[in-house]
């Protein structure tokens, strides 16, 4: 008894100072790490401070406290590490326009290639659009862009890729000239909150013109998110902004940046409370697609019970389209539905196989989700022929779907 109230006096929390003008000062003071962390750095990219300092603070029964520096870092320090391209696109979309590289397959080509750039400051592929201080750290670091740029360009147009790479180069200049002037014009505006989205947005409707009242939206919207670390909480805050907007022209961008943190499968693990097998999270998946989560659910997972209401509502398109996309991608993957191999897989798909139905006959994601399952299950008749030692009949099995 005694040992538990002395750890509820215990208390951790992080503390994070910025310097300027060679003096310390306190920005805030957060619970989690990783957010405090996320918090310093944008800070920091944003050109708020000289330096920043993240400190543990951890207090004790006597009501002193014990601090420990967990992050300090100058604007001289703050550059990337070095990265390289994280993934493969196999069709990356032809972009000739900043209206094709800002379109979801454009964003998702992005989001492959430089996944770990991205999961390492935190950040979407929209918001490398549209905030000017990520979009300048990126040209900063020109050989990734460069990769970038050649890996697309290499895909698209075979052995002679040069005008390619010119005509993306351009495009991607273009990019971040146009987060640079943006950033110009938004310091001139409000900061984007909440209670204010529908009187900003009416503002932005008279007095700016055509296309530049999305791009302007973005920057502001992009600028907000730059102040709240984790992905995981740029989720949580877009999804508050959707709860608020509806009937609003600006709901397609909130919806189509919240889609791009979604596309991140370690921040859907962590709102879908880390399931601990690939058949239970897709079991999850399917219930929130579906409109079928539990109420115990809903008030454990207060992220997935915000995407439910949602899709209930017949609103966040973009939303849903990243939980089928991930659906599939757990489904078309090699690794078994449960690792702990406590069920055997055979019994697993036979599960899935009537969890993901609709009550209209109809399949959960539609044609995609049916079809990996079929090559879920084709792979593994194909196993059991092999452990058979029936190598013609597992060729020819495999070569249906490969």
């Amino acid at each position: 008894m005694l040992n538990a109230k002395i750890c509820e006096t215990r208390t951790i929390t992080y503390e994070i100072m910025l310097q300027r003008e060679g003096r310390w000062l306190i920005d805030c003071l957060l619970e989690q790490k990783l957010e405090a962390v996320a918090r310093a750095r944008a800070l920091l990219t944003r050109g708020a401070a000289e330096a920043v300092k993240v400190v543990k603070r951890r207090g004790r029964a006597d009501g002193q406290s014990v601090t420990t520096e967990v992050l300090h870092e100058t604007l001289a320090d703050s550059k990337s590490p070095r990265f390289s391209l994280s993934g493969e696109p196999r069709n990356p979309p032809l972009c000739q326009t900043l209206t094709d590289l800002e379109s979801a397959a454009g964003r998702r080509t992005i989001a492959l290639l430089l996944r770990d750039y991205l999961r390492h400051h935190q950040i979407t592929p929209s918001e490398l659009l549209f905030c000017w201080p990520h979009a300048r750290r990126l040209r900063d670091d020109c050989s990734l862009l460069q990769a970038a740029i050649h890996r697309v360009a290499s895909k698209q147009a075979g052995g002679t890729a040069a005008a390619r790479v010119k005509s993306l180069d351009s495009l991607v200049t273009k990019a971040a000239k146009r987060a640079h002037k943006l950033d110009g014009e938004r310091r001139n505006r409000p900061q984007l909150e909440a209670n204010s989205l529908r009187g900003l947005e009416e503002k932005l409707r008279l007095g700016v013109p055509g296309e530049a009242k999305r791009g302007l939206f973005l920057a502001l919207l992009c600028d907000r998110l730059l102040l709240l670390g984790s992905l995981e909480r740029k989720l949580e805050y877009l999804l508050g902004l959707l709860d608020s907007v509806a009937g609003l022209a600006a709901e397609t961008e909130i919806d189509a940046v919240a889609a791009d943190c979604l596309g991140f499968s370690e921040v859907l693990q962590a709102v879908a409370g880390a399931p601990d097998t690939r058949f239970a999270r897709v079991c999850l998946l399917a219930d929130v697609l579906a409109g079928r989560l539990s109420p115990a659910r809903r008030q454990a997972l207060p992220v997935l019970d915000s995407l439910d209401r949602l899709f209930k509502q017949g609103r966040g398109t973009a939303c849903r389209t990243a939980l089928e996309e991930r659906l599939a991608g757990d489904l078309n993957g090699k690794a078994p539905l449960d690792a702990t191999g406590a069920q055997s897989e055979k019994r697993l798909i036979e599960l899935l196989g009537r969890r993901l139905r609709l009550s209209d006959g109809g399949w959960i994601g539609g044609a995609a989700t049916r079809k990996a399952l079929d090559i879920r299950s084709q792979r593994l008749r194909e196993r059991s022929l092999r452990d058979l030692g029936l190598q013609s009949a597992a060729d020819s099995l495999a070569s249906r779907w490969t």
